[in-house]
């Protein structure tokens, strides 16, 4: 079953509530990074988000590689 989209400034809304959001990249329709300047808006988020729906579609937050950075979060929808 196809899922829908989200658009990038839904997410970047969504997202920005929880601290200073530097970035939202989509990498495709199901796929983005969302990029914090810090690590406790983004560990909130995630805390927070991860499950969720945003937009009638039910998300899944995948925590980035640490040791690249700390700040960054993919959603997968």
């Amino acid at each position: 079953m196809l899922q829908r989209s989200i658009p990038a400034d839904y997410i970047r809304d969504v997202f920005n509530r929880f601290g200073n959001l530097i970035d939202v990249r989509m990498i495709n329709s199901q796929l983005c990074y969302v990029m914090f300047s810090d690590e406790i808006s983004a560990d909130t988020a995630m805390e927070t988000i991860n499950g969720q729906e945003i937009a009638l579609v039910r998300i899944g937050i995948i925590e980035s590689d640490k040791s690249v950075d700390s700040t960054t979060a993919s959603v997968v929808h």
